[in-house]
């Protein structure tokens, strides 16, 4: 999508059949927040943290598809630079979503912890035992 936003600005293309992206966007950002509800729902409802990650994923499609939708009124109201702008935007945003999920997997997988865990045990481990607080055997 990069490329192709990049080779039409330096090209100057046009686009084409504007009113069916713009029905193809409002769907896919109405159907992927009806998914993404429905899979935070059940998520929730089961204790799956799985679904409950996979229904970010939906959300963002549908944010993902509301950049395209811009992108294309722009177009429509006369602005030819509205689609490949939006089409970089987008394609910047899922790879900023593509690093912070990357660096989550990799933080896991190396057994990192997380903050929110880790700041307690650091404050035990770093406070000296006294004769009020004994170490256990």
């Amino acid at each position: 999508m990069g490329y192709e936003s990049i080779c039409k600005l330096i090209e100057h293309g046009h686009t084409a059949h504007v009113t069916a992206g713009i029905v193809g966007a409002a769907l896919g950002i109405i159907v992927n927040q009806a998914v993404a509800q429905y899979k935070l729902t059940v998520g929730k409802r089961i204790s799956s943290a799985t679904l409950i990650v996979d229904a970010r994923h939906s959300w963002l499609d549908a944010l993902s598809s509301a950049g395209a939708l811009g992108g294309l009124i722009l177009v429509l109201l006369g602005q030819s630079l509205g689609d490949p702008v939006a089409g970089l935007a987008v394609t910047l945003f899922i790879c900023h979503v593509g690093y912070e999920v990357t660096t989550d997997v990799v933080h896991r997988l190396a057994d990192g912890v997380d903050p929110e865990y880790a700041s307690p045990a650091t404050a035990m481990i770093s406070t000296p035992p006294t004769l009020e607080s004994p170490i256990l055997p």
